[in-house]
């Protein structure tokens, strides 16, 4: 059956391809048939539908990625999710104007989606690695905030300035995908430092205790439990998420799998917690 459309929109076919398989399912046919679709209009949606699907499971890996490195980097998962406070505002904030004004989701936008990550950080990771340096000087966060916000601020400000400006350029591109890149990567890079400098001190002036104390007995990243498990549980979601992605594995299947893995993780942590190398480490600072 042979069937034109008015218009090329991917929704008008998403209706009409919802309405055929509502109708075929109060009125079946009296014969064993199946019908499938084809033409171009239909395969943008099937493209579309893997796009935005394709792409919300990369950027979901590539977030659990950036946690655990920041993690990994800070020692600890409460810096880790301090550090992605800005990343998270930033991509929220920029993918709802998109939204609100009506953009659609292309290919650019699509692509952008996982580069934002990198680049969003970015500032965060320069302001929490200073305000711990001058945190352990200060002893306070109300005295290090005035010297964070001397030189370090002043920093990142420029730094915002010089790369947000720096993409503006684009906008002069003949092509259109060409002023959505220069138009976008100027927007998160503009939001996300100027979300380092609001929204980073104000969570760690009210979280001052969790966040600085005093340095653990236990230096060694293995012999901390805690944090070995947390990197195990967000590890074992990024390869669920690969594994859904690229192998078509079932998400109940999945699920199995990943809480059988989780108690075995458990048990590798508690045992590189007890080996004679972090027992050893503890001896040592105690009789310090």
């Amino acid at each position: 059956i042979w069937m034109q459309l008015t218009s090329g929109d991917n929704k008008d076919m998403e209706r009409v391809v919802e309405a055929v398989d509502a109708y075929f399912q109060k009125h079946p046919p009296p014969a064993p048939l199946e019908h499938h679709w084809a033409g171009l209009t239909y395969i943008n949606i099937i493209w579309q539908d893997k796009m935005v699907w394709g792409m919300l499971q990369s950027f979901l890996g590539s977030f659990l990625v950036v946690f655990i490195m920041m993690s990994i980097l800070f020692r600890s998962p409460l810096w880790g999710l301090l550090c992605m406070v800005p990343l998270t505002i930033t991509i929220a904030a920029i993918y709802g104007v998109i939204g609100f004004v009506g953009k659609d989701y292309d290919m650019p936008v699509a692509v952008l989606s996982a580069l934002t990550l990198g680049m969003a950080v970015d500032f965060a990771i320069h302001f929490l690695q200073r305000s711990r340096e001058m945190h352990k000087k200060s002893g306070s966060w109300a005295g290090t905030a005035p010297e964070m916000f001397g030189e370090p601020a002043r920093a990142i400000s420029r730094n915002v300035l010089v790369v947000a400006i720096g993409f503006l350029p684009l906008l002069a591109a003949p092509l259109v995908p060409y002023k959505t890149v220069g138009i976008f990567l100027c927007a998160i890079m503009a939001v996300s430092g100027i979300i380092t400098l609001l929204a980073l001190p104000a969570v760690m002036a009210v979280a001052e205790s969790r966040l600085f104390k005093k340095p653990a007995q236990i230096e060694s990243v293995s012999c901390n439990c805690s944090f070995c498990l947390v990197i195990s549980i967000a590890v074992v979601v990024l390869i669920a998420l690969n594994l859904h992605q690229y192998w078509q594995m079932g998400v109940t299947k999945l699920t199995v799998v990943s809480l059988a893995v989780v108690p075995v993780l458990m048990l590798a942590c508690g045992l590189m917690a007890r080996r004679k190398a972090c027992k050893a480490e503890i001896k040592d600072q105690n009789a310090k």
